[in-house]
């Protein structure tokens, strides 16, 4: 396709505007054989115009590349998406509402709370389940088994959103008794420091 062809279906001008720059071309062209340094001028003008041209495909290019790039990373992000629904209401162990209120904080400021089972209610606790954000109700909070942590990590990473809403640290039966043994020692430092013994 011509540069003529490219900016009147760009729009860029007009059809007799581009009929007048022809004309004018071939008048030139046809002078040309008998002069050399208009014969020059016209070599320069077309290698100009072919650089132009050159330079329009390549822009063009990078556009179409851009934009597949962008279709293509959409794309890839409803898959996440869909993959992230499918693995929810496939896992989620609580279908069913609870009785057992479990308070949580996504961003530490907002309580929210989901009913779970007593041993659910547990298990959230002891860091072997886990709660999740549901894109397509606000106020349903699926809680999933942690054996899915990983995964749902990913989906989080390729969709540029928060899903994890509450995960808990195991807490093994070492952890609990170190937490007492530093409690009974701050008691006790409290005992032996004269400035808060006011008895």
């Amino acid at each position: 396709m011509s540069l003529r062809d490219q900016l009147l279906k760009a729009g860029l001008v007009s059809k007799e505007k581009a009929k007048a720059v022809q004309k004018e071309s071939a008048k030139r062209q046809h002078q040309a054989h008998r002069d050399k340094s208009l014969k020059a001028e016209i070599n320069a003008e077309k290698a100009q115009k072919q650089a132009e041209l050159k330079a329009f495909d390549e822009a063009k290019k990078a556009m179409d590349r851009e934009k597949n790039q962008e279709i293509q990373a959409q794309q890839e992000k409803n898959r996440a998406r869909s993959e992230m629904r499918d693995l929810i209401d496939r896992e989620r162990v609580n279908k069913e509402k609870g009785e057992a209120r479990f308070n949580f904080s996504h961003d530490g400021k907002k309580i929210r709370s989901v009913f779970v089972t007593d041993k659910q209610h547990q298990e959230l606790g002891d860091g072997k389940l886990m709660i999740c954000r549901n894109d397509r109700d606000g106020f349903d909070y699926p809680v999933l088994p942690v054996s899915f942590k990983e995964r749902i990590h990913h989906l989080e990473e390729l969709l540029g959103e928060k899903i994890f809403y509450f995960l808990s640290s195991a807490m093994t039966e070492g952890d609990a008794e170190d937490e007492w043994a530093a409690w009974d020692a701050y008691e006790a430092s409290l005992k032996e420091d004269p400035k808060n013994n006011r008895s």
